[in-house]
């Protein structure tokens, strides 16, 4: 599956795919979408119904070193595959 090029109306400009756990969507990661200047961050995963990458747990309008760091974070805690 393709990285999401959108989340919600903003384009994405850094993607990190999770592995699979047990329970969870099979297609996750987190991404960060930019915002005239500002980036937000957001858990991501893939929506077999609506057929899209859905976004959640979002931290918004952050400077691109704390969206990375945060990214970054994020992907440390999970399952790479």
């Amino acid at each position: 599956m393709a990285a999401p090029r959108r989340v919600a109306a903003r384009p994405v400009v850094a993607f990190i795919r999770y592995g699979h756990v047990d329970g969870g969507a099979s297609a996750r990661g987190v991404a960060v979408t930019s915002d005239g200047g500002r980036y937000n961050v957001h858990t991501v995963f893939w929506d077999e119904l609506a057929s899209r990458w859905e976004g959640s747990n979002g931290r918004y309008g952050m400077e691109w070193d704390a969206a990375r760091v945060e990214m970054n974070r994020r992907a440390d805690t999970e399952p790479q595959p």
